[in-house]
């Protein structure tokens, strides 16, 4: 009934049989109902149309034109229907009709929408351009900083 060639498919290797029956992962929706306090962090797709209050990095992100984000955005591709208060840092970033932006934009490419509005510096990055490093801080000095004196 089952035949060598059939249960041997993808090289027999378990990684290679998972990437067949892989699917792409679906985006993650924030509802206009919902309100988050605190960071969002995917490598995923999100959109989002009611509030967050905290910094959100993903791989694509749309704020939808119920949406407010407070807090900083990094993502390869950045579409604003919605309010931002916050610096934008993406490869791709696009400013809708109904968009309303009051923070910074780093971007490699930009297009603003007649009708948006925008409050901030603009920045074209280079890939090249490093990103900013955030530190952790621990006990008022920088993590694995040399010469922190230590409390007794």
């Amino acid at each position: 009934m089952f035949s060598k060639s059939q249960t041997n498919r993808g090289n027999g290797r378990p990684e290679a049989r998972a990437r067949e029956h892989a699917t792409p992962p679906q985006p993650s929706i924030i509802g206009n109902d919902m309100r988050i306090a605190g960071d969002l962090r995917t490598s995923g797709d999100v959109q989002i149309d009611g509030t967050v209050d905290g910094d959100i990095q993903s791989t694509s992100l749309t704020v939808g034109k119920t949406a407010e984000i407070n807090g900083e955005i990094v993502a390869d591709i950045v579409r604003v229907w919605g309010r931002v208060n916050g610096r934008i840092r993406g490869k791709e970033v696009t400013l809708l009709e109904t968009a309303q932006v009051n923070g910074d934009i780093l971007h490699e490419v930009l297009e603003i929408a007649r009708g948006a509005a925008m409050e901030g510096m603009v920045k074209k990055q280079t890939k090249e351009d490093k990103p900013v490093v955030n530190l952790v801080v621990k006990d008022g000095e920088p993590a694995g900083a040399s010469g922190s004196t230590s409390k007794s």
